[in-house]
């Protein structure tokens, strides 16, 4: 077994590397640049990856796969060289891990903790944790409409899993999630001063961290994204002011796994409910308005392929004055994504994408938690 931790405590990252009895079984095409300081990255583009180097023979030949950890990290067989006055350019074509790696196991699993948020310079309701304050924050002001996060905290720090399997170059076993529990309480207020259509995101927080680890002599590097963007959707008929919110905890697993050569997505929710805040409004006509936060969790490898796990808590805000008697709902629900383009891993999981809409869940991840009529 093979541990290694980031630089500056960001996040823990194990990782279990075998073949048969040997740490990896790299194809014989394999030229692992990292292990020849004469050649120095220069440039990442296109096709072409370029080097600085000191002027003695390069190492590498036409049909090498390279891979090297700098530069974000590639992974490129080579179509042709050129030499000249200490620089070596490559043209490449991407290829995956399954031409380089003969076998091999990779098992590894990032911990996102409360110094990944602190150092971010997130605001933290409590030293120590990983609940980051969002009260006061305005998300937006402008074109006649205002929204602002009144008080509220939300709190998930999720791990992140990547366990693949290599035999004889070909992709035996892959699982890959993201798991945690989660934690939200919000109020927002929206005001607005005409009739309109709203369909706006902001982006609240984003984390981002590159990682790299190793089957056998081979890095793989990559990067894990945690963020949380913040949205309003709906349709306003005329003035309205709304202050509301909820609070809800659960757990969520976003991924899946290959199953008999078939991809499964094994997404799962438990969720405790929802809890309706205190409701101040005011309005001239019907209002119907969703607010929402998303947690977005992407795994990238060689800044070529990726999996990103969604998922949405929202309340929607519906009023209506016409036909009597007048009426205010508010609901609660649960949405989610699940969009992934893994190749790099020699699977073909090429920008497949799967959308769940909790009310179509059984029994549904929708809860209507406040409603009141007066004539």
């Amino acid at each position: 077994m093979m541990e290694k931790k980031a630089a500056g405590g960001f996040f823990a990252l194990a990782v279990i590397l075998c073949c048969s009895s040997f740490l990896g079984c790299p194809s014989s095409e394999v030229v692992v640049v990292d292990n020849f300081p004469q050649l120095q990255l220069d440039a990442i583009y296109d096709s072409v990856v370029s080097f600085f180097t000191t002027g003695t023979a390069t190492p590498i030949e036409v049909g090498d796969i390279i891979v090297g950890s700098d530069g974000g990290g590639f992974l490129r067989r080579v179509l042709g060289i050129d030499q000249d006055n200490g620089e070596v350019t490559t043209v490449t074509e991407f290829v995956s891990l399954a031409e380089a790696v003969e076998d091999g196991e990779l098992n590894a699993v990032v911990d996102f903790a409360a110094e990944t948020f602190a150092k971010a310079g997130a605001p933290m309701a409590k030293s120590g944790d990983t609940a980051i304050d969002l009260a006061g924050t305005v998300l937006y002001d402008g074109d006649g409409i205002k929204v602002t996060i009144v008080n509220g905290t939300l709190d998930f720090a999720p791990t992140v899993t990547l366990n693949a399997v290599w035999e004889n170059y070909e992709l035996t076993e892959l699982n890959t999630y993201t798991e945690g529990d989660y934690s939200l309480s919000m109020d927002v207020c929206v005001e607005v001063t005409g009739p309109m259509s709203y369909n706006k995101e902001w982006p609240l927080y984003t984390f981002s961290q590159p990682w790299v680890f190793y089957i056998g002599a081979i890095p793989v590097t990559g990067t894990i994204t945690l963020s949380f963007p913040i949205g309003v959707t709906g349709t306003v008929d005329g003035n309205a002011s709304v202050t509301s919110g909820f609070e809800t905890t659960g757990h969520v697993s976003l991924g899946g796994q290959l199953v008999d050569g078939e991809w499964v997505d094994m997404t799962d929710f438990v969720n405790d409910g929802a809890t309706a805040h205190d409701v101040l409004y005011q309005f001239s006509a019907g209002v119907g308005l969703d607010v929402y936060v998303k947690a977005i969790v992407g795994l990238n490898l060689y800044n070529c392929s990726s999996l990103t796990g969604t998922f949405k808590p929202y309340f929607a805000f519906d009023s209506w004055l016409y036909p009597a008697p007048q009426t205010l709902t508010i609901g609660f629900g649960m949405d989610g994504q699940i969009a992934y383009d893994f190749s790099i891993l020699g699977y073909s999981l090429y920008n497949n994408t799967w959308d769940f809409i909790g009310a179509d869940f059984d029994p549904p991840l929708y809860w209507e938690i406040y409603r009141t009529s007066w004539n």
